[in-house]
């Protein structure tokens, strides 16, 4: 009878090891957070979007101070 299996106890290449399970879950974080910052900016909620914060409250005054309207 032959017998047609290596004589190696171990294939040749080996794999590496896995990914820590911190850095799963700190990329899951991470991917969760931009998306979510994607999200506010296109719909306008959040810092910078919307006319929410605190520029709002400011009454009428004009942040442009150099810009003269002409009648």
């Amino acid at each position: 009878m032959t017998d047609d299996t290596t004589t190696e106890p171990h294939p040749t290449t080996t794999a590496p090891p896995p990914r820590p399970r911190w850095v799963k879950v700190a990329g899951i974080v991470v991917g969760l957070l931009v998306l979510m910052v994607v999200v506010m900016n296109i719909t306008g909620v959040g810092p910078g979007g919307g006319g929410h914060g605190p520029g709002r409250h400011m009454g009428g005054a004009s942040t442009d101070a150099g810009h003269v309207f002409s009648p």
